[in-house]
């Protein structure tokens, strides 16, 4: 397939049309993944705040007096906070015992009064600027230094209910953005990688998927080829017999009608070889469910007692002038019914006797069984003839196929009797293999479904 440009250049579009769907869904399904990672770290670092403020909210207010005054229990309760324009502690890490949750570094936490007036802060990394938003929202903001902070403000009572100032708390969202760089990173390099890995999958899964393909191809390149020198043959033998009765005027008529003979002849046989091929086509199209052609030809209940008795009185003369012994041997004793066309299961079974008689030497014996196996009615031709190599053994089934070529022509064959036997077995779900050792003979077992076993009738 490599070698034909035709199938290479059609797999290479299959396999970057493949790739370029999968690099679509890649990419949508990462932004998909990022917007959400983006969403959840969001929504978490949102939840944690909010419980952050109200456990502050709660613990502030009950240690507030006086508006506007940071009181000593404030402070002791937030030993990180120092008033506006002293020096804060050092922050360090640490268990607090009434937020229950370890302080580091990325709340920062400003009091102001209600004149919007700093009045006490955890460090002095924030401007100093009130940002009053509803109470269900938080604002993002930018600093100097480039980092973002999520805020959020709320109003403060004093013991005595009475407004005492906000309470703006940030928090660093420097910890999502380390995230969320690792996530860009993976799809970065991950996704190049993945598609990397599904294009090398599109092109061996496209290959898989054209091979039937190239085989048909090269299946209709060959029968084309076998047809036409098949063909050509009978038309040549023709054209060469009417050639050479047109040089010679004075032909009698004993001459013409030697020569009518011989167009005759040839004629049949190109008759009989496009009636066989119109024959494989109409079975090969029923049987691989295509449309009507015009075959119609009626299924019915068929006795295979009856088919072999009859071949075996039809073909016996044949088998006496080949000077062959011609047996038949029923290994049933009641009927064996299938449903089928019993024209075609009656050129099925008479294909595979005259192949037998023919490549049996004289002397040679010929057997017909007819057996039964569970669901199954058996027919089997036996023959001690010249047998087929192995290596054979799996084309000769094919069109125009022939194990040995110059007895084929001798005898009149045109290589499609097995063929067709392989067709109407394929046609009326039947299974047909073939056993054969050179020199020793060969044994051709036909299995077909008996009447009541289930199996689909076409539909002419």
């Amino acid at each position: 397939m490599q070698r034909n440009r035709l199938f290479s250049r059609t797999r290479w579009r299959l396999a970057f049309s493949y790739a370029a769907a999968m690099a679509v869904i890649l990419g949508i399904m990462g932004g998909v993944w990022y917007v959400t990672t983006q969403h959840i770290l969001m929504f978490s670092a949102t939840k944690e705040l909010e419980s952050f403020v109200g456990v502050m909210h709660n613990e502030m207010e009950a240690n507030l007096s006086k508006p506007g005054e940071v009181s000593k229990d404030v402070l002791a309760f937030m030993p990180q906070m120092c008033l506006n324009g002293n020096k804060c502690p050092e922050k360090k890490q640490q268990f607090h015992r009434y937020l229950k949750s370890i302080l580091v570094n990325e709340y920062h936490i400003q009091m102001f009064d209600k004149s919007s007036k700093l009045i006490a802060v955890t460090d002095n990394q924030l401007p100093p600027k009130l940002n009053i938003i509803p109470a269900k929202q938080q604002l993002i903001i930018s600093v100097s230094d480039g980092n973002y902070y999520l805020q959020k403000t709320i109003l403060l009572h004093d013991n005595q209910e009475r407004e005492w100032g906000y309470l703006q708390v940030s928090r660093d969202l420097q910890d999502v953005a380390d995230n969320l760089k690792e996530v860009r990173w993976l799809l970065t390099v991950g996704l190049p990688i993945a598609w990397m890995v599904i294009l090398i999958a599109s092109w061996l899964l496209a290959g898989s998927a054209m091979k039937p393909i190239y085989r048909s191809y090269q299946h209709i390149q060959q029968f084309t080829a076998d047809a036409a020198h098949e063909l050509r043959t009978p038309l040549a033998a023709t054209q060469a017999t009417v050639e050479s009765t047109l040089l010679q005027p004075g032909a009698e008529w004993p001459q013409i009608q030697e020569v009518l003979i011989i167009i005759q002849r040839q004629n049949q046989r190109l008759i009989q070889l496009v009636a066989d091929l119109l024959l494989l086509s109409r079975i090969d199209l029923r049987a691989y469910g295509g449309k009507s052609t015009g075959f119609r030809q009626e299924w019915e209940a068929c006795c295979l007692n009856n088919i072999v008795a009859d071949l075996d009185e039809e073909l016996a003369a044949m088998a006496i002038a080949a000077d062959i012994q011609f047996n038949t041997v029923m290994g049933v004793n009641h009927a064996l019914w299938v449903w089928g066309n019993s024209e075609q299961l009656y050129r099925l079974v008479t294909n595979l006797i005259v192949n037998a008689i023919k490549y049996t030497p004289p002397k040679g014996q010929v057997t017909v069984f007819l057996r039964q196996r569970n669901r199954m009615a058996i027919i089997q031709v036996q023959d001690t003839g010249v047998g087929i190599d192995p290596k054979a053994q799996k084309r000769i089934f094919d069109r125009f196929y022939r194990v040995y070529n110059n007895r084929s022509r001798h005898d009149g064959g045109s290589g499609l009797g097995l063929a067709i036997v392989k067709s109407i077995a394929t046609l009326h779900r039947g299974r047909l293999n073939v056993q054969s050792k050179v020199g020793q003979g060969s044994l051709f077992t036909l299995e077909l479904p008996k009447l009541g076993t289930r199996v689909k009738k076409p539909k002419y």
